[in-house]
């Protein structure tokens, strides 16, 4: 149950051991600046955020009680964190604050996969076998966060991603496929 950020270049650990309470490391993602880096345990609820150059964890590590994250993601702007956890809902939690930034973002099933469009205008999630954009940037800031567009499989879906212009979502599944949406027309 650690992680270590290591030089590429000389192979030489360039932190400690980042050390997590329990459980194996699930997740390790840099930060897109590479400040810091984010990981997650194998069935916990917390997301821990460690400076990369002293190997400390930050205070802002976030706790879902009672979820398990399933995966967590910085946003391409890197002011943001998405979570995507068990209990059927994505988090979009603030780097600085550690607190959430929009509406939760529920589905029918649990949430495996979760990032944020290069835009930042856009977020997909995916449970067992639905993926689903959600229109950030359409939020009016009071209502829920409305689905922009659906796309269904036959079988678990292991991911869906943008293309780098946030015009286009492709996911990919257990029984073969792979899809591609587009994000305006669906």
């Amino acid at each position: 149950s650690t992680a270590r950020i290591w030089d590429a270049f000389t192979g030489k650990p360039l932190t400690p051991l980042l050390k997590h309470p329990v459980k194996a490391v699930r997740t390790v993602e840099f930060s897109p600046c590479s400040n810091y880096l984010l990981s997650t345990a194998d069935n916990l609820d917390k997301l821990f955020i460690w400076d990369v150059v002293t190997g400390n964890k930050l205070s802002s590590s976030i706790s879902i009680p009672g979820e398990i994250i399933r995966s967590a993601k910085f946003s391409p702007c890197g002011k943001y964190i998405i979570i995507a956890t068990d209990m059927l809902t994505a988090y979009i939690y603030d780097l600085k604050t550690g607190k959430t930034v929009f509406p939760d973002l529920i589905h029918p099933g649990k949430v495996w996969y979760a990032e944020i469009s290069p835009n930042s205008k856009y977020a997909v999630t995916t449970s067992v076998s639905r993926v689903r954009v959600w229109d950030l940037a359409g939020w009016n800031g009071e209502s829920k966060i409305k689905v922009k567009s659906l796309i269904d499989h036959d079988a678990f879906i292991y991911k869906a991603i943008f293309s780098p212009d946030s015009r286009k979502v492709a996911s990919y599944s257990s029984d073969s496929t792979i899809k591609i949406l587009d994000v305006n027309t669906g």
